[in-house]
């Protein structure tokens, strides 16, 4: 099973380490302005980057 999460995400990341997931693919986000949108800390979200 592959599950997307944002490294920004810090509690969400370190959820899935914990529960034996592991890196599989580096990516990067451009998002404009520079505002964290929904990659920030308190945000909890899986995502489909395919």
């Amino acid at each position: 099973m592959v599950a997307g999460v944002n490294a920004a995400r810090h509690d969400a990341c370190a959820r899935l380490l914990a529960r034996g997931y592991r890196v599989w693919l580096n990516g990067v986000i451009m998002q404009r302005p520079d505002a964290p949108g929904y990659c920030r800390p308190d945000a909890y979200v899986i995502d489909d980057l395919r």
